[in-house]
């Protein structure tokens, strides 16, 4: 792959010497190798779509298309994300934005067309194919693993019940863990805006709660909050 050889014809008589004809060359197509840049081996990113930036370099400096494919395991069989940059978006130059096919030693960006799930792993890995000289794929380069990070959990306030001159249920929701266990939910009261959990704090349970706030004082404004935590951290 990649190499150049010389070739002559030749012929021998009984008794004479060889005698070569006239040496010609030829040189075998080399394919493209791959090199994965970002996310960072065993990394992570926030964005759930997010950008995976790879160089592909032919021997023969002919343009380049690329094979990508994503998974949640380190086994491609039935890969969840399978694209090519001859016929699916969201391939470009990170240079000036051209699309397949790409000229070898540009640097490739892919971005996710649809969102990944936060909290796991995934592995990616790509190959090329030089398009103007061999035709065939090169090597699939090693699967890399990236993390889509866990967020604070996303928590909403949806109503007040049993209102008395002391305590109030206070009903919330998480609407949305962040990627990640929740662990404590429930709400904040305090008599100046903005409470948090270092000021009055009742729990509930479970993904719809109800919070039940007991010895408050009578006649008194409180502003009230929901919350919920999970291993990210705490969101109101």
């Amino acid at each position: 792959e990649n190499t150049t050889y010389y070739v002559s014809a030749y012929a021998k008589w009984r008794g004479s010497d060889h005698v070569y004809g006239s040496q010609v060359s030829f040189k075998t197509q080399g394919r493209p190798v791959v090199t994965l840049n970002t996310p960072a081996a065993s990394g992570s990113v926030t964005d759930v779509r997010p950008q995976l930036d790879f160089t592909g370099n032919d021997p023969d400096s002919n343009t380049i298309t690329y094979q990508l494919q994503l998974n949640p395991t380190n086994s491609f069989t039935s890969p969840s994300v399978d694209v090519l940059s001859a016929s699916n978006t969201g391939f470009t130059n990170r240079s000036d934005v051209k699309t397949d096919p790409f000229y070898s030693g540009n640097q490739i960006r892919y971005t996710l067309q649809s969102d990944l799930a936060r909290g796991t792993d995934y592995y990616w890995r790509v190959r090329g194919k030089d398009t103007n000289g061999s035709d065939s794929w090169g090597e699939w380069t090693t699967a890399r693993k990236f993390t889509v990070s866990a967020i604070a959990p996303t928590v909403t306030i949806t109503g007040f019940s049993d209102i008395l001159d002391t305590s109030l249920k206070v009903n919330g929701t998480i609407a949305d863990n962040g990627g990640a266990t929740v662990t404590e939910r429930g709400a904040v009261l305090s008599i100046s805006p903005n409470p948090t959990t270092s000021d009055l704090k009742f729990t509930g349970t479970g993904e719809s709660f109800t919070a039940e706030a007991t010895g408050l004082t009578a006649s008194t404004t409180y502003y009230v909050r929901t919350y919920a935590i999970n291993s990210a951290g705490t969101s109101y």
